[in-house]
């Protein structure tokens, strides 16, 4: 049930911070506030878990809060598509498939530089602790999946 709250809180806090870039004006027809939701959250996503898995010193609560709804709710795939379909309606077919293209390569690019930060934000954690990070390590094998 704990991780349930977990999830519920990130959700909120996530939900509210996509609303409140969701309304900084901007100009022209390309969607650039949920692009940069997106690319933003797709940077998050890779960089926390990838430090949390490194680490391993994260209860899986806590990953799914995280994770799940912190930066799931902050991130939103159906607004990209609904913003590609109303583009596509009025015509503007070239910025649709932009918008798309866009999204797709600024994502994926998103998540290798989190990877990478991550990766290297926690070398320096274990370089800087010794050998493990100073990472405190489950009693039990699995402790941390429950």
């Amino acid at each position: 049930m704990r991780k349930y709250w977990y999830i519920g809180v990130g959700g909120f806090f996530g939900s509210i911070a996509r609303v409140l870039l969701r309304s900084i004006p901007h100009h022209g027809n390309l969607p650039v506030n949920t692009l940069f939701i997106n690319v933003v959250g797709c940077f998050l996503l890779a960089a926390v878990l990838t430090a949390m898995v490194e680490s391993s010193a994260f209860h899986l609560h806590l990953r799914m809060g995280l994770a799940t709804g912190l930066i799931g709710a902050f991130t939103t795939f159906s607004s990209v598509c609904k913003e590609t379909a109303t583009l596509l309606s009025r015509g503007d077919t070239a910025t649709a498939f932009f918008y798309i293209a866009l999204s797709l390569l600024m994502g994926l690019a998103a998540v290798y530089c989190g990877v990478v930060a991550a990766d290297r934000f926690v070398a320096r954690i274990r370089a800087r602790r010794g050998g493990d990070g100073g990472v405190e390590q489950p009693e039990e094998e699995g402790e941390w999946l429950e």
